[in-house]
């Protein structure tokens, strides 16, 4: 099914392997992005978002586990928002969580750059609205 609205480049970044590959065919299945880049560790993420080498699409949307290893996603967020190389990203940043802790709700709601934090796993009907939310004219 063919959404209305497509974006460049979305970003998915979750430590969780068949988490990613689920969201990738769920997003391919909607066609709501030319390129789908996904990410096991929010390092690596950041690291592309910084360094913009070969092959770097500057993301519409980055979909962001919290609970990971080594560097969560509230600590990718904060570095995201410090870093001079990514100031001007302007990324809706939707937190994708399996996380029912209401200080993650709480939390989420006071840094401006996300948007949503909704619970994994990625739903069709989620997509289609967070792309009328944030991207429809």
């Amino acid at each position: 099914m063919n959404t209305a609205i497509k974006l460049n480049c979305v970003v998915l970044i979750d430590d969780n392997k068949a988490a990613n590959f689920i969201n990738t065919v769920i997003l391919n299945k909607l066609d709501c992005a030319k390129h789908i880049r996904s990410f096991e560790s929010a390092e690596e993420a950041f690291d592309y978002l910084t360094k913009k080498e070969d092959g770097y699409m500057h993301p519409d949307l980055i979909f962001l586990d919290i609970n990971m290893p080594k560097m969560d996603g509230w600590e990718f967020v904060e570095k995201l928002s410090n870093d001079s190389k990514t100031s001007d990203l302007h990324v809706p940043i939707i937190i994708l969580t399996s996380s029912s802790n209401p200080a993650d709700l709480n939390k989420a709601q006071l840094l401006p750059e996300i948007k949503e934090l909704i619970n994994k796993p990625l739903k069709r009907e989620t997509v289609l609205a967070i792309l009328e939310k944030y991207f429809s004219n």
